[in-house]
């Protein structure tokens, strides 16, 4: 039974490499994306400024993680360039188009995880949903715009019946308003 075992794992294993690649929707005698979220450029004859002819053979592409935290390659053709989400082409290639209204989802929530395994389509709830099981969700502290902890929450609403709003505006460095939604809960309502 362990010898089938591993075998049944060892052929997953095998069947999940197999690397398999389709045109770029949009782009099919320019770009490839594979199943395991990498992107090529197709080879090809293109015109040089000087008029010559020239060949440019198929590379795979670089995909930098964007401000955004995915991956993202640009794709060009006929001298204009355009930046993509790896994800979004690869749920393209290999789940099919997206329907209006949804959006594309990480199966285990990692963001540069973009093997059309890993990816399906659903609505935006259910994307927010997913992130908020995963903890990638930018809640709080989480957010890079945050001023405010959860300690300092919790401090300002015990205080807030002692002290004015401005005071604790002040002390903080945030607005009255923001002092005002935290304590009436309208802000960080979970602490």
């Amino acid at each position: 039974l362990g010898l089938m075992n591993w075998l049944r794992i060892a052929a997953m294993k095998a069947t999940a490499m197999i690397e398999l690649w389709k045109p770029v929707i949009r782009w099919k005698r320019f770009y490839e994306v594979s199943n395991l979220g990498r992107i090529r450029s197709v080879s090809r004859v293109i015109q040089r400024s000087n008029g010559r002819p020239m060949t440019v053979r198929s590379r795979v592409m670089r995909t930098p993680i964007g401000s955004h935290g995915y991956k993202c390659c640009n794709l060009t053709r006929e001298g204009v360039s355009k930046t993509h989400c790896v994800h979004a082409l690869v749920a393209a290639a290999f789940i099919g188009p997206r329907p209006r209204g949804l959006e594309v989802r990480h199966k285990n929530g990692r963001k540069i995880n973009c093997r059309a395994s890993n990816l399906h389509y659903g609505t935006v709830a259910q994307n927010q949903a997913d992130s908020k099981r995963h903890g990638t969700n930018a809640r709080g502290e989480r957010n890079g715009a945050a001023k405010l902890t959860a300690r300092n929450v919790r401090r300002i609403r015990r205080l807030a019946g002692s002290r004015t709003q401005a005071d604790l505006a002040e002390e903080y460095n945030v607005s009255d308003s923001a002092i005002s939604l935290v304590v009436s809960r309208k802000n960080l309502a979970w602490l």
